[in-house]
């Protein structure tokens, strides 16, 4: 991908493994690389973390992602973990999600397994402050887990929870201009971004 300049489509087969977990053995590469990563790599893992630096041309608030159930005690431990990130939300996904292929903490929680997706970077600039936001969290985790001593250390930032993000498409082929910033509180019917031709 790197030698390719793709930003988030594995090149060996125009996939993005991001939304191909549990993935399958026989199938695709990515796919078989999924399903290799959630059997094999992290089958015996306490927890699995899927750290993510923010592609090309995103900018966005921290967040993690974790994988609503039903089964109460796991949800309730996926979300200590996502908690375990000084993030600005929360996102809990409806169980629905669980019914199709997506991302890891989705199908780890079929099989009943801690997981998370973490987001913190923008435009695939992993300066120090996105660095210490990933590994503070990783070492929290650990110690929510009991696999280092101490407490997790407290959040800094308010953590908003919410059940689901959604992606926006622009209306027509253009150059974005944003006119807030990631984790503003926006109201109805502001202005969020302009669509604009180059010239």
């Amino acid at each position: 991908g790197l030698y390719d300049h793709v930003k988030e489509l594995c090149p060996v087969d125009g996939d993005n493994i991001h939304w191909k977990y549990p993935g399958n053995p026989d199938g695709s590469f990515s796919t078989a690389l999924a399903h290799a990563l959630l059997f094999d790599w992290s089958g015996d893992a306490d927890a699995l973390i899927d750290l993510h630096g923010g592609d090309l041309h995103e900018k966005f608030s921290r967040y993690t992602v974790w994988q609503r159930s039903g089964e109460a005690e796991l949800d309730e431990r996926n979300e200590r973990l996502a908690r375990c990130f000084d993030a600005d939300f929360i996102v809990g996904l409806d169980s629905a999600h669980m019914e199709r292929p997506g991302r890891c903490c989705t199908a780890a929680a079929t099989l009943n397994r801690l997981s998370l997706v973490v987001e913190g970077g923008s435009d695939a600039r992993f300066d120090e402050s996105h660095m210490l936001f990933h590994l503070n969290g990783v070492m929290n985790v650990a110690r929510e887990l009991g696999l280092l001593g101490g407490r997790p250390v407290p959040a800094r930032r308010r953590q908003l929870a919410i059940g689901n993000y959604h992606f926006v498409t622009a209306p027509a082929d253009s150059l974005v201009i944003p006119r807030c910033e990631p984790g503003d509180l926006v109201e109805k019917d502001q202005v969020l971004m302009e669509c604009r031709d180059s010239f």
